[in-house]
């Protein structure tokens, strides 16, 4: 068995192998379980379990984390027992703590000293590099209605639905909250075409002439009436709209620069080490 020794759970209630440690657990708080001198304590199962969860399932949470923290304690006491070269480990340890600082304080850094790119330098960066953003689907902007076959006025409102306007806006969502088994108005947002059309019996064979050549489309079921109004669309190919990409050009804007800041700032350390002379060379420079 690897030469485990007791998990104690409560007063020591889970064997493995060996003799059991006199260990001494946090006064201040209620201990569940012990293992190879390392306690688990009540609060630290409260902090897993969210608020509101089933009895059942803050169990099922509470047992999955016991037995991985079971285990992690376990295979690390093994490990250290069967590790014959500490030193290698000490060294991987130094390496990643000093990773781990050098990293950390970078990133304090760069959210002290760099703002977010502006809407303008977005754009501007966007303009130069539209070959980047281009669509791998077929995109569309409109109104999109489905209503009951037997729903009354749908003339009325197939005709509000022909001409998207602020006031017949107005009318389809007074007429929809009667009537609509489902509404969507998405002229300020784009959304794929494929998406739309999962919400429609009809498949679109030729989405790009579909889009080219329709503005106003309308198909039925043996219970539902569909209608979609197109106020813009975006074939596939095609550099993605700048309202879509906006954030994703931001994100890659903000870290180009955060990649030039620490260089710049590693290239300055660097040079006010050796103006300042901090470094001492040993015959070899």
């Amino acid at each position: 068995m690897l030469g485990f020794k007791h998990i104690t759970l409560g007063c020591c209630l889970l064997l493995v192998v060996g003799s059991c440690q006199q260990q001494v657990a946090d006064t201040s708080r209620e201990p569940i379980l012990e293992v190879e001198g390392k306690f688990l304590y009540r609060d630290d199962l409260d902090k897993i379990i969210p608020e509101g969860t089933s009895r059942e399932d803050s169990t099922n949470l509470a047992d999955a984390y016991i037995r991985k923290w079971i285990t992690d304690v376990l295979l690390y006491e093994n490990a250290k027992r069967n590790i014959s070269n500490e030193d290698v480990v000490e060294d991987l340890v130094e390496e990643y703590r000093k990773s781990l600082t050098i990293n950390y304080y970078q990133q304090r850094l760069v959210a002290q000293r760099l703002v977010e790119p502006t809407d303008e330098e977005v754009a501007s960066f966007y303009e130069k590099h539209t070959d980047q953003f281009l669509l791998a689907e077929n995109m569309l902007r409109g109104v999109y209605l489905k209503v009951p076959l037997a729903s009354p006025k749908v003339d009325r409102v197939r005709g509000y639905m022909r001409k998207i306007n602020e006031k017949s806006i107005q009318q389809i969502e007074q007429y929809s909250i009667q009537h609509a088994v489902s509404y969507d108005y998405f002229v300020d947002k784009w959304l794929y075409f494929n998406d739309v059309l999962k919400k429609m019996p009809s498949s679109i064979p030729d989405q790009a002439a579909f889009l080219s050549n329709t503005k106003f489309y309308e198909t039925r079921d043996s219970v539902y009436t569909y209608m979609l109004n197109i106020t813009d669309y975006q074939l596939a190919g095609s550099p993605a709209p700048l309202e879509f990409v906006q954030e994703k050009v931001r994100t890659i804007l903000y870290n180009q620069r955060k990649i030039e800041y620490i260089k710049n700032f590693e290239t300055e350390l660097y040079d006010d080490a050796q103006k300042d002379g901090d470094i001492t060379y040993f015959g070899v420079k």
